[in-house]
């Protein structure tokens, strides 16, 4: 704006010298009278002047700020962009954590399934085994009933056999008999 206003000065002021100078050539007359004017016209437009380099000094450290401002600007979104990107790889590497722990949570839930499947056929083995042994001791309890069976048996033969070798004593004593019976007939 204030480029623009010294512009717009000088622009006046070339106005002002453009008129200087037809009142020059119209009123020769008046020529030491214009002369003094054209002198405080020239000082004004060499003031002018040195507004307008001052403005346009003033622009230029304006422009180096801007592209300074610019640089540090494309810095910072070059920065962005980077932390982007390693936003990005982060939450990539959180998806790849968060599925191996998945995988990991279903793995561990089929071993559990294994062990619970397991446990239960060890039961269940546990289960034939106390059957086994209950019909183990059945069994030895039979043979115990048998083995006592067989001793009644063997006794009572044993008592057979000693009858029957009593009654064989007396069929031979019977038999002695009936021969000395035989022989007192004979005689």
């Amino acid at each position: 704006q204030d480029l623009e206003a010294r512009d717009d000065k000088v622009c006046s002021l070339t106005q002002e010298l453009e008129e200087t100078s037809r009142r020059l050539s119209d009123a020769s007359g008046q020529l030491v009278e214009l002369e003094g004017k054209f002198a405080r016209q020239a000082t004004k437009l060499s003031e002018a002047l040195d507004d307008l380099l001052a403005c346009s000094r003033h622009a230029q450290d304006l422009e180096a700020d801007l592209r300074l401002k610019d640089a540090q600007m494309s810095d910072l979104e070059t920065e962005k962009t980077v932390q982007d990107v390693r936003v990005r790889d982060l939450e990539t590497e959180k998806t790849v954590q968060a599925a191996r722990v998945n995988d990991m949570e279903t793995k561990k839930a089929v071993q559990d399934a294994r062990v619970s499947d397991l446990e239960a056929e060890k039961a269940a083995q546990d289960t034939r085994v106390s059957d086994l042994e209950a019909k183990i001791a059945a069994q030895d309890a039979r043979v115990s009933d048998l083995e006592a069976e067989k001793a009644a048996q063997d006794a009572r033969v044993s008592e057979l056999e000693a009858e029957k070798a009593v009654q064989d004593a007396r069929v031979n004593d019977l038999e002695t008999e009936q021969a000395a019976q035989d022989a007192r007939v004979n005689d």
